[in-house]
């Protein structure tokens, strides 16, 4: 009895000790600034270093809530990021569905790696490759102007942010719906095709029903980085299009605001977590 009391005590301490590291970076880097960031947002702008007066408001809140900039720039960041979240997971679903069907693993595997390689490359340079083919003179422009056509425009507004995010998330998408796929059962499908069901069918009464819950955790995936993201909106749109995470960016680096990128960023996550949550219902809702 007392050997067995030992081990499990033993076994707690070194599953403590083994959480620990991991505990204390997650209070280091995530609950630190926030509990920074709160006490900040309420507290009156002033230009200049991080310094908590005590001043305690909301003109940081009512700035954002009236002011017609930031208002825009919260109603870009949502539809940005559902947009990116509908033309992530069908390019990504259509892929990976794709690659589930390969038996070969040798050509599963080329598969897996050249999508791997597609997340392995630095996020700038994929999307100085973005601006190469999609500027105004870019690869495809030129080809629309060589055959007469005019100039598409399709950078430097909500359009180009949506594809430079949606390049960044299709991968993620791929990844996290291979494994799903790969579990249907092949002979399922055949038997169902041998009954009379056409590709639509099987898709939306066996495949899709199969892997919604990836799907949900996919969508959620793509919507935090679409709808967070700084870099693709200032090199796809050159803050054209506002967004929320370029005026947090904007308040804190250029003008030194800090009061009011704390409030912004507490909107920000606000929002975020508001969507995940409403998607987190609607798909519960959905398998009862």
């Amino acid at each position: 009895m007392h050997a067995r009391t030992h081990q499990q005590i033993t076994r707690r301490l070194v599953t403590a000790a083994l959480i620990a590291p991991s505990a204390i970076l997650y209070l280091l880097l995530l609950i630190a600034p926030l509990a920074l960031i709160v006490p900040l947002a309420f507290d009156r702008p002033r230009l200049g270093p991080i310094v908590l007066r005590g001043d305690w408001n909301s003109v940081n809140f009512v700035r954002i809530a009236t002011s017609s900039l930031y208002q825009q720039a919260v109603l870009n960041s949502v539809v940005v990021a559902l947009a990116v979240v509908a033309l992530a997971l069908l390019l990504g679903f259509a892929l990976a569905w794709q690659m589930a069907r390969i038996r070969d693993p040798r050509r599963l595997n080329l598969a897996i790696l050249a999508v791997l390689a597609a997340l392995q490359v630095d996020l700038v340079l994929r999307l100085f490759g973005l601006v190469a083919l999609l500027g105004d003179v870019g690869m495809i422009n030129r080809m629309v102007q060589a055959m007469g056509g005019p100039a598409l425009g399709l950078m430097y507004n909500s359009l180009g942010v949506t594809l430079g995010l949606a390049q960044l998330c299709v991968p993620i998408v791929v990844l996290t719906l291979l494994g799903a796929l790969r579990q249907i059962d092949s002979d399922l499908i055949d038997t169902a095709r041998s009954l009379g069901a056409g590709t639509g069918t099987i898709l939306r009464r066996i495949v899709l029903p199969w892997v919604a819950p990836q799907l949900a955790g996919a969508g959620l995936l793509v919507f935090g980085l679409a709808f967070s993201s700084y870099v693709v909106p200032a090199l796809m749109a050159g803050g054209r299009v506002p967004v929320l995470a370029m005026q947090l960016y904007d308040q804190i680096m250029g003008v030194g605001n800090w009061q009011m990128g704390a409030a912004l960023a507490l909107v920000l996550l606000v929002v975020a977590n508001a969507m995940i949550l409403a998607n987190l219902v609607l798909t519960r809702e959905a398998r009862v």
